[in-house]
C-alpha cells in the first residue's frame, strides 16, 4: 500500500470513527431527553375514550345505531320511552380536570318533552358527580353534561331517552293499469334520526360524534341482529359500488377490505301506570348492546350496473 493509500485510509477511518461516535451521542442525547420528558409528565396526557355500552364509536364519521325493543309507539300505548347507554372513559395517563358532553337534537326527536316529563331515564348517569343543563335554539335542542375530575380508567355512564317509534314506514300504492285493471303496490321505506354529539377536555381534543338512530320492534338482542340491518348494509355496499368504476371496484377487491359497523342497542321495558294518562313504557337500567362489523365491498355488486341490481 502506497503512503498515498495509507493516508487516504487512515483519514477514512478516522472519519468513520467520528461519524459513528456522533451517531452515538445523538442516541444518548434523544434517550436522555425522552427520559427526561417521561420522568417530568410532559408526556402523560389525558385522554377519554367514548362508546355505546363496551363499544367505541368513531369520532368525525357516522355512527349507525339500531335500537330494538319488544314494544314499540302505539294507540293503545302512545308512549314508549327507550335509552341508549353511551359511556366516557377517562383513558390517559392523566386524570380529567373536566369532561363536557353536548348532545344536539332536531325537532323530530322531541327530546325537550323528555326534560319537561321528569323522567328518571333522563340523564341516568353512574356515581360520578355531574351537573346538567338544557338550552334551545331556533329547531336546535341541546343537552349538556359536565364532570369534573375523572381519574384514569374511571367511565361515566349517560343514558339518554329517546321516543320509540318505529323508523320505517309502509303501505300499500293503488294504480290502473293501462288496461284499466286495478293493482297495488306495496313499499316499505326505512329511515333513521340523526343528532351529534360532542365531547371536550381540557388536555385533549375536541371529540364529534355524528350518530344516525333507527328503531325497530324486536323480541331479543339476537332478534334484531337479524332485522332491518340487512337491508342497511345492502344499502351502503350499493352506494359505494355506484361511486366505482368496474376496473376500480375489482381493484378494490382484490386489495382491500373496507368496513363499517352498527351499533346494537336492545331496550328492556318496563310499565308504568299513570292514572288517566295510561299506561307508559320505561326502559330500565339493563340495556344490552352489541357491535356487528360488515364489508362494504361484495362480489356480487362487481358486474351489477350501478351497483344497484
Amino acid at each position: 500500500m502506497s503512503r498515498f493509500d495509507k493516508r487516504n485510509f487512515i483519514v477514512s477511518t478516522i472519519a468513520l470513527i467520528v461519524a459513528i461516535g456522533s451517531l452515538v451521542l445523538t442516541h444518548l442525547a434523544i434517550s436522555a431527553s425522552w427520559r427526561i420528558a417521561e420522568l417530568s409528565g410532559s408526556f402523560d396526557r389525558a385522554g377519554v375514550e367514548v362508546g355505546i355500552g363496551d363499544q367505541f364509536l368513531d369520532a368525525g364519521r357516522p355512527n349507525f345505531v339500531m335500537v330494538g325493543a319488544s314494544e314499540m309507539a302505539s294507540v293503545s300505548t302512545p308512549i314508549v320511552i327507550g335509552a341508549i347507554p353511551f359511556t366516557f372513559r377517562s383513558s390517559g395517563q392523566k386524570s380529567l380536570d373536566s369532561l363536557h358532553i353536548s348532545f344536539q337534537y332536531k325537532k323530530i326527536f322531541q327530546r325537550q318533552l323528555l326534560e319537561s316529563a321528569e323522567l328518571d331515564i333522563s340523564g341516568a348517569f353512574s356515581n360520578v358527580e355531574v351537573r346538567k343543563s338544557t338550552s334551545s335554539e331556533a329547531d336546535q335542542f341541546y343537552v349538556s353534561y359536565s364532570a369534573t375530575d375523572l381519574n384514569p380508567g374511571i367511565s361515566l355512564r349517560i343514558a339518554e331517552p329517546i321516543f320509540l317509534e318505529e323508523t320505517y314506514v309502509s303501505g300499500v300504492v293503488p294504480f290502473k293499469t293501462k288496461d284499466g285493471v286495478a293493482a297495488t303496490i306495496d313499499y316499505g321505506i326505512s329511515y333513521s334520526k340523526n343528532f351529534g354529539m360532542a365531547v371536550s377536555a381540557p388536555d385533549a381534543a375536541v371529540l364529534v360524534y355524528p350518530i344516525q338512530v333507527s328503531v325497530q320492534q324486536a323480541d331479543s338482542l339476537q332478534q334484531l341482529a337479524g332485522g332491518r340491518i340487512q337491508e342497511h348494509v345492502l344499502e351502503r355496499q350499493k352506494f359505494v359500488r355506484s361511486g366505482l368504476g368496474f376496473m376500480s371496484y375489482l381493484v378494490a377487491l382484490l386489495t382491500s377490505s373496507p368496513a363499517e359497523t352498527v351499533h346494537l342497542v336492545y331496550v328492556p321495558l318496563k310499565r308504568v301506570d299513570h292514572g288517566k294518562d295510561g299506561a307508559i313504557l320505561f326502559a330500565d337500567s339493563s340495556q344490552q348492546t352489541a357491535l356487528v362489523k360488515y364489508p362494504l365491498l361484495s362480489w356480487r355488486y362487481l358486474i351489477a350496473r350501478g351497483g344497484v341490481q
